[in-house]
């Protein structure tokens, strides 16, 4: 799991990213 601090930069990782890996956003 990928801990994100940016909203923008999360939603970017979740598109770009594995439909396997997730990312957490704090």
């Amino acid at each position: 799991t990928l801990c994100v601090f940016d909203p923008e930069k999360a939603d970017k990782l979740k598109q770009s990213l594995p439909p396997g890996l997730s990312v957490q956003d704090l």
